[in-house]
C-alpha cells in the first residue's frame, strides 16, 4: 500500500511564503490551476492586462469580457464574484491531494480520496483499477458527448465525485445537481464506466455485478443505479452507463492469490451484504471489513472512522516522509538514496 500527499490549498499558500498581491508568486499559482480563485483573481487579471495575454489563444474564450472584468477589478468586485461556485475557471485547479494505491503483481488500484467532492473537474482522473495496460476500469462524469479540445467524453470529470478506497475496494459517489457553470453548455445526468470487455479473458454479469478476469486478476464493479452496457455505436463492448444525478459506485479487486478462482471470487462478493442509499453505501466486503461511505458522513471500516487527509508526503514501502520534508530516504532491498532538497545534496547510502 502507498499512500502520498500533493499540492496545498490555494487559501494556505501564504504559509508556504507565496503572496496573494506579488506579482513575482503569480507563477505559483498559475502552475496549480489558478486563475480565478477568489484569493487570486484580482492579481491574476491584473496581470493579464499588464502582459497583454489578452490576444492569446488560452483567453480567448474571454475576451469578450475584457472591459466588464477591468471594470469589476478597479472596484475591487472581482474577489466576491470569484466566490460563486460555478465560476467555469475553477475547473482548471489542482489543489492539494490525497493518493492512496495497493499494487500487486496481477493489479492496481489507486484514488485521490474526498478530492474537492461536488465541484467543477476537467481533466481529472479520480481512480482507476489496472489489470493490464489495456484491461483498465474507472467512472466519470462526462462534460460533453464528443471529445473535444478542453473536456472529453471519457478524459477527466465535469463533477468530481466524493470518493474513497480502502485496500481493494473504491467507493465514489456522485450528486451532479443541476446549476451549470458559468458559460457551461451541458450538464448531463449521468454517469458512465469505462470497461473494456474486449480487454479481459473473462466478462461475467451476475446479479448487479460486472465481474471481470485478466490472468489472475479480478475486477468487480456495481452501482447503485441500474448499469446499462453500451451495445451499439462507437462506445459498445467498454461502456456502462448509470443514469441519474446520484449515484453511488463501487468497485471491488482481487487475485487468485488472495481470493482463489475467478468464480470463488465472484461467489464471494455476490454474497456479501451491500446496500445503497441515495448518497450512501454500506458495504461488507470480504477480507476488509464493513465500510460505511456517505456524502456528508465519514469513511468508517468496522466501525472507526477513517481520517481521508492526514497523509504525509510519502508513506510506502520504500519512503516515509511527512508533508513539508525536505529530506527522503527511498530504499529497496539494501539499497539507500538520500535527497536533500535543503541542501542540495544526492546521495548512495
Amino acid at each position: 500500500m502507498s499512500r502520498e500527499r500533493h499540492g496545498i490549498p490555494v487559501s494556505q499558500a501564504p504559509e508556504y511564503g507565496y503572496d496573494f498581491d506579488d506579482p513575482d508568486d503569480l507563477h505559483f499559482f498559475w502552475e496549480m490551476g489558478a486563475y480565478t480563485q477568489p484569493e487570486i483573481v484580482s492579481l491574476s487579471m491584473s496581470m493579464v492586462e499588464e502582459w497583454g495575454c489578452w490576444d492569446q489563444p488560452f483567453f480567448k474564450d474571454i475576451r469578450s469580457l475584457r472591459r466588464p472584468v477591468r471594470r469589476l477589478n478597479r472596484f475591487g468586485l472581482l474577489r466576491p464574484l470569484a466566490r460563486y461556485p460555478w465560476m467555469k475557471g475553477h475547473m482548471t485547479l489542482l489543489g492539494e491531494v490525497h493518493k492512496i494505491t495497493l499494487k500487486t503483481p496481477d493489479y492496481a488500484l489507486s484514488t485521490a480520496q474526498c478530492y474537492r467532492p461536488g465541484t467543477l473537474g476537467n481533466q481529472h482522473h479520480i481512480w482507476q483499477a489496472t489489470l493490464s495496460p489495456d484491461a483498465v476500469v474507472f467512472v466519470c462524469h462526462p462534460g460533453t458527448l464528443e471529445d473535444t479540445k478542453g473536456t472529453f467524453y471519457w478524459g477527466g470529470q465535469c463533477r468530481l465525485p466524493k470518493a474513497c478506497q480502502v485496500g481493494p475496494v473504491h467507493l465514489s459517489i456522485y450528486r451532479i445537481g443541476r446549476m451549470a457553470a458559468i458559460g457551461e453548455k451541458d450538464l448531463f445526468a449521468f454517469t458512465h464506466a469505462y470497461f473494456p470487455e474486449w480487454a479481459f479473458d473473462e466478462v461475467v454479469e451476475e446479479d448487479e455485478w460486472i465481474f471481470g478476469r485478466e490472468g489472475e486478476g479480478y475486477v468487480a464493479l456495481t452501482c447503485s443505479r441500474p448499469m446499462e452496457r453500451t451495445e451499439t455505436g462507437r462506445e459498445a463492448g467498454h461502456e456502462i452507463v448509470a443514469r441519474g444525478r446520484e449515484a453511488v459506485w463501487v468497485c471491488h479487486c482481487g487475485r487468485a492469490v488472495d481470493d482463489g478462482t475467478f468464480e470463488a471470487f465472484r461467489r464471494t462478493v455476490l454474497t456479501s451484504d451491500i446496500r445503497f442509499g441515495q448518497d450512501w453505501v454500506r458495504y461488507d466486503a470480504a477480507g476488509v471489513g464493513e465500510i460505511t461511505f456517505s456524502w456528508q458522513g465519514p469513511l468508517t471500516v468496522n466501525g472507526e472512522e477513517v481520517s481521508l487527509d492526514d497523509t504525509p508526503r510519502f508513506d510506502s514501502p520504500y519512503c516515509y516522509a511527512p508533508f513539508g520534508s525536505k529530506v527522503y530516504e527511498i530504499h529497496v532491498d539494501e539499497s539507500r538514496l538520500l535527497l536533500d532538497f535543503e541542501a542540495l545534496e544526492r546521495s548512495a547510502l
